[in-house]
């Protein structure tokens, strides 16, 4: 020490200023100079080997070893700079538990180790690169360079080339370059200890085993999910944009553990942010050790990471795991750059920059330039780092070929090319946002978005013993002004010393204290930069467990507590799921709508056309509120969206379906009188890839096309001002046209299923795409226009946004309409003859409009083209004792009252219903009786009525199956007594997606006998198979010879999109059943929708017995009732959703057989798709 003090005098004295710039401070090169200089402390030698340095750990010692360098002097700074070490590392013959390089800064008030510390790989193959970058400072006069192991360390490693710069500061300096072959950042020494471990229950202990191995017993059930984790460690820190990989190998064997899963899974942090990302693999489970890998992808924003093992609540037994390896890699792919955070460049012309990964490697290669269709722009070759230019706004997908030799690694990705953004004085005025999640306020300034919607809550707030409310974390997180004044704050739970001590998980209660909810209200309004818009819940509707009265009372407590410390703020509610106008009618004769400020709803609908539902129903929710004197009140949509991917409650479309969707849905809301709508989302990383499918940036960082979509939409509709004119041409064409300031008008024009012409009703001086891409305005004003939606610009003195629009009128098939306008804009199915309009086609119904002048001025002529009978809300039913009907409604459009005859078609069946007298106008109800013993043979049903002037409906279809199930009294089943039901009656199915199949009956039959009783749901299946075949694992069963069962208690329930219960309000359950492995019986629940039902785990509750007698599988299930979601036995008449499948696998079909898994079904919605809205009805008698 006393030679360390003497040299840092003389730093002090002899120091000069530095002007930072790279440069070299010092470099060990160990072959020409020795070791000179260089110390250790007791139990670490340092000698001096044929071209390298050698550290040997030659005995124990009480504290860590250590080899330390010379100092080296820092020059004088004036500010920030960086200090980077690398080197090269060998240690094959080394057993620590830890190799750390750290760097002692000396300082004129003494020293300290800068943080963090780096972990060296302690296992190499031959010599590895390391590097590492730390901040320094005025302060700080020398630097010395720390190899520390623990004090029981033994072995050897060698050290080379080991070189301190110093560099200006900035964010790429302080980046660390992953080495070639990988950077170790853990490795567990359970031979030694646990140490870093914990898990997250009192009921998981950690401890020791004889084979040197970390065990761990999962304990008692518990009703939350169980983890072992290790503590954070720190991920390597990476320039912006680049990317690497984490592997994680897991060698684990399990003693006697039982459980559906036990999963590996990284928590990756990045600032407050947390995200769990796939793959999750699955330990191993065998009597012997196996090892389990899994990779992820990482970038510049990730810091560091948890590792969990993770399990259900009602696993038990005990796992050994004897080692865990996480290494950090370098990503093969070749970085894809603009400059701009996640390729969103908001500007009118972008340089791509393309580096290979080791480019100095490359051989050659290719990069392809293409549009979000594939549809090629250009290509250039690669020979290393390459730049390219694009010149025009749009969205380009890249895909760069990087050649090494014979080796070739391909990487795709992509970039929006947006335009500048909407200047602030605009974008403040713009009625368009955007939910961020994982995206910071610099990517919502790039897409021009404006409002924001963003999550707080109560679980962080605690209370004292002494009545002190203690704030929450994250309410330091309120943004500053202007931003405070465009965010919608809502919150997910309530405090939990206000809710009922035995509420169900995730249930929401009348606070059991009002005054004390109003204070805690008040202390949490009472922020400096509370948010200028709250909302009271987030989507509360599902979990709500009192009164609507209740419900109403809440929010207008919220809102008085709110408002009496920040009379400012606009109180919003009740942000419910999706339009639910039954409700709202509800809640607004309760006074809900004087209990808030304004209205929040989340328009979401299941996949479906924004131009279908989403918008009728915005629609009806505006005219409710017009009619009873809300025309003024402040209404927001804060969430709706689409997603690409299966796995969530939302159907999926493709990526260039939600592209879209996002910008029609977008112009269409412009058309309302909303405050604002928030698009769901710009950013989001889940676990669930349905829910990660929302968002218009791609799990890697890259934008999806939709995210150009959003950017361009919100430059064109976020400038206008007021709500636009919404012409709906037909069911697929669109004409939304706004005031764009400037004497201009700006249009969007679509058409939702095809290309074809438009002309255009205005002069177009500038068109646009959907991602932004200038278009040539063609000869003639006519455009072709198609499902991509198109930005027109002209002069405000078209007249476009003062059309005058006359009442509806009625036009049928065959008749005709006079009209008054000159040059009329007509599209098909309508035509224009002499002053008359006619329909000719048979077979298209909607409302359409007609554009055209009277005395100088645009006047919109609304037309409806009926059926002439239309039939609405089929069913059937199937009362006890009685025939099977179908009921439905028959409306009539003619002029004149007619009769009608009802026809119908089921299995070559000509059936017939009684003759009625249909009125105009009217709706009727009709009923068509089926005959027990045609019924009873199931099918699909056809059905129209006729008039007796040969005006006929379209035909409808139903899926008709007598499926009843006969109370037992017992609980011992008469099955001779049980109808029969042959599932033959249904087309079978092949491994092909959409093939139907029949099957002879010697292939592949079976019959089906159900019937209930206070015990539970009881089905006999007998099938005709000449031999059982299965040998899967259990949650494999499916796939080889096997039942499937699924059931829906909710039936009787509409449907209700992004509903918080079940799957979109029902409680779907979906189970496999057979003889597998060993004759074990296996029931597995694959899918559940009930939060109180595990899905992909075994069901040992259902009774199970199954046997084979003369060439058939026969299988007794009875499923308790809990196991389909009921406490009790339903009564008598009800009905519960129900779909079943039969499956086959012939080891050695016949010839003619189908190979592979084949089956029957009765009723659709297990295959070849997961739509249980197509579940047929189990009728309980």
């Amino acid at each position: 020490m006393k030679q360390y003090f003497q040299i840092l005098f003389m730093l002090l004295v002899f120091r000069a200023d530095f002007p930072v710039s790279a440069e070299t401070l010092r470099s060990f090169r160990f072959e020409a100079e020795g070791v000179r200089g260089w110390n250790s402390q007791p139990g670490m030698a340092v000698e001096s080997v044929p071209g390298a340095m050698q550290l040997k750990l030659t005995s124990a010692a009480a504290a860590g070893k250590m080899a330390i360098s010379p100092p080296v002097g820092l020059p004088k700074l004036s500010g920030k700079a960086v200090l980077r070490v690398s080197g090269k590392i060998q240690a094959e013959k080394l057993q620590a538990s830890r190799l750390d390089l750290k760097v002692l800064l000396g300082r004129s008030g003494g020293q300290i180790f800068s943080e963090v510390a780096l972990q060296l790989p302690r296992k190499t193959d031959g010599m590895t690169y390391f590097t590492k970058a730390w901040p320094i400072g005025a302060e700080d006069l020398s630097a010395t360079l720390y190899f520390v192991c623990d004090g029981n360390a033994e072995g050897c490693l060698m050290l080379d080339d080991i070189v301190l710069e110093i560099l200006p500061f900035s964010e790429d300096a302080m980046a660390e370059v992953v080495p070639e072959n990988g950077q170790l950042i853990y490795q567990s020494e359970f031979d030694k200890n646990n140490s870093g471990w914990s898990a997250n229950s009192a009921v998981v202990k950690l401890g020791k085993s004889n084979s040197k191995a970390m065990t761990i017993d999962f304990g008692e059930v518990q009703p939350k999910g169980k983890s072992v984790f290790f503590r954070n460690l720190p991920l390597p820190r990476l320039a912006a944009g680049e990317r690497a990989r984490l592997r994680v190998e897991v060698r684990s064997k399990a003693v006697d553990f039982k459980g559906r899963r036990l999963q590996l899974k990284p928590l990756f942090s990045a600032g407050s942010q947390l995200e769990f990302p796939p793959p999750y693999p699955e330990l191993a489970r065998e009597k012997q050790f196996e090892t389990v890998a899994g990779e992820w992808t990482f970038d510049s924003r990730q810091t560091g990471i948890q590792l969990y093992l993770a399990t259900d609540g009602d696993a038990t037994g005990v796992m050994e795991i004897s080692e865990v390896i996480i290494t950090v890699l370098p990503s093969a792919e070749a970085k894809i750059t603009t400059g701009f955070e996640n390729n969103i460049v908001p500007e009118n012309n972008a340089v791509i920059s393309v580096v290979p990964f080791r480019p100095q490697e490359v051989t050659g290669g290719t990069i392809e330039l293409s549009d979000e269709y594939g549809r090629n722009i250009c290509s250039s070759l690669l020979n290393g780092p390459t730049q390219i230019r694009l010149d025009t706004p749009g969205f380009y997908r890249i895909r760069v070929t990087a050649r090494y030799g014979v080796e070739s690694i391909v990487t795709h990705g992509s970039v929006a090319v947006v335009g500048p953004v909407l200047p602030e004085t605009l974008r403040n005025r713009s009625r368009y946002g955007v939910v961020s999640i994982n995206a910071g306020d610099g990517l919502k300034r790039a897409v021009s978005g404006r409002w924001g919607w963003f999550f707080t809550g109560f679980s962080g707030m605690r209370k004292q013993t002494d009545g002190t409310l203690v704030m929450a974390p994250e309410w330091r997180y309120f943004p500053v002004a202007p931003e405070s004044e465009n965010e919608i704050y809502t919150v997910g739970d309530l405090p939990g010393f206000l809710q009922p001590v035995s509420a169900e998980k995730n249930a929401i209660w009348m606070p059991t204290d009002r005054e004390e909810y109003r204070r805690v209200i008040r202390f949490f309004a009472d922020r400096e930069n509370f948010p200028a818009y709250y909302t009271v819940f987030n989507e509360p509707e599902g979990k709500w467990r009192g009164s609507w009265s209740d419900f109403v009372q809440w929010h207008a407590d919220t809102r008085n507590a709110v408002k009496s410390v920040k009379p400012e703020t606009v109180v919003l509610g009740p942000a419910f799921c999706n339009v639910n106008l039954h409700l709202l009618r509800k809640l607004g004769a309760l006074g809900l709508f004087e209990a808030v400020d304004g209205l929040n709803i989340h328009p979401y609908v299941d996949g479906t056309a924004p131009e279908r539902e989403f918008i009728g129903r915005i629609d009806e929710l505006e005219q409710y509120l017009d009619s009873i004197g809300k025309q003024k009140m402040p209404l927001f949509y804060t969430e709706f969206g689409w997603t690409t991917n299966i796995g969530g409650w939302q159907k999926p479309v493709s990526e260039n379906l939600q592209k879209q969707y996002v910008a029609r849905s977008l112009a269409l809301m412009g058309t309302t009188r909303m405050t604002g709508c928030v698009y769901f989302t710009l950013f989001y990383r889940n676990i669930n890839p349905g829910e990660e499918g929302f968002s218009l940036i791609d799990p890697r960082g890259f934008p999806r096309p939709g995210a150009a979509a959003l950017a361009t939409a919100f430059r064109h509709l976020g400038g206008v001002t007021g709500r636009g004119v919404r012409l709906a041409f037909s069911p697929e064409i669109y004409l939304c046209v706004f005031d764009a300031g400037n004497d201009e008008i700006m249009a969007t024009v679509w058409s939702t299923e095809k290309q074809q012409k438009f002309p255009v009703p205005f002069p177009v001086e500038r068109i646009y795409d959907v991602v932004g891409r200038p278009q040539i305005v063609p000869a003639g004003n006519v455009l072709e226009i198609g499902p991509d939606l198109l930005y027109l610009y002209g002069k405000k003195s078209s007249g476009m946004l003062d059309i005058h629009f006359l009442p509806e009128q009625k036009l049928l098939t065959g008749n005709q309409l006079e009209h008054h306008l000159e040059q009329p804009l007509v599209f098909p199915p309508l035509s224009e003859k002499d002053g008359f309009l006619f329909c000719d086609s048979e077979n298209v119904t909607g409302r359409f409009l007609v554009l055209g002048r009277q005395n100088g001025r645009w006047v919109g002529c609304p037309v409806k083209i009926p059926g002439a009978l239309e039939l609405s809300d089929l069913r059937l039913i199937w009362q006890s004792g009685e025939a099977p009907e179908v009921q439905f409604s028959c409306r009539s459009n003619l002029d004149v009252s007619v009769e009608i005859t009802i026809h119908g078609e089921l299995n070559g069946c000509q059936l017939a219903g009684d003759l009625q007298t249909a009125v105009p106008d009217e709706s009727i109800p009709c009923r068509l009786t089926i005959p027990e013993h045609i019924a009873a043979n199931g099918g699909t049903l056809k059905l129209f009525v006729e008039s007796a002037t040969r005006r006929r409906s379209a035909v409808e279809t139903l899926d008709i199956a007598l499926l009843a199930a006969l109370r037992q009294s017992g609980e011992t089943v008469d099955w001779s007594s049980v109808p029969i039901f042959s599932w033959n009656k249904f087309p079978g199915f092949t491994e092909k997606e959409n093939e139907v199949a029949a099957f002879d009956a010697n292939e592949c039959s079976g019959t089906l006998q159900t019937t209930y009783s206070p015990v539970g749901l009881c089905f006999r299946v007998v099938i005709r198979d000449d031999q059982h075949c299965n040998d899967k694992s259990e949650s494999e069963i499916w796939q080889q010879d096997s039942l499937q069962f699924a059931f829906d208690p909710d039936s009787a329930k509409p449907w209700e999109p992004n509903a918080q219960f079940g799957l979109n309000g029902h409680r779907v359950l979906e189970y496999a059943v057979s003889s597998g492995k060993d004759k074990k019986i296996t029931v597995w629940r694959h899918t559940s929708y009930d939060p109180l039902l595990l899905d992909n785990v075994s069901e040992e509750r259902v009774q199970v017995n199954f046997s084979r007698e003369q060439g058939c599988s026969i299988y007794e299930l009875i499923f308790p009732w809990e196991c389909l979601g009921l406490n009790t036995m339903p009564a008598p008449g009800s009905e519960i959703g129900f779909s079943a499948l039969l499956n086959d696998v012939d080891p050695e079909p016949a010839p003619g057989a189908p190979r592979g898994r084949h089956g029957l079904r009765i009723f659709k919605g297990i295959h070849p798709d997961k739509t249980p809205e197509k579940y047929g009805k189990l009728y309980l008698r």
